[in-house]
């Protein structure tokens, strides 16, 4: 089992979320043979 992360927009490491805020994170779940949960 491994877990790949694909950064889509890369932060500028200065500015982060603020309490309060929302951050919206995507998952996707796959079975060995690729079908997606």
């Amino acid at each position: 089992m491994a877990l790949e992360i694909e950064t889509i927009k890369p932060g500028d490491g200065k500015t982060f979320p603020k309490s309060g805020q929302t951050v919206y994170i995507h998952f996707v779940g796959k079975l060995p043979d690729g079908t997606e949960l």
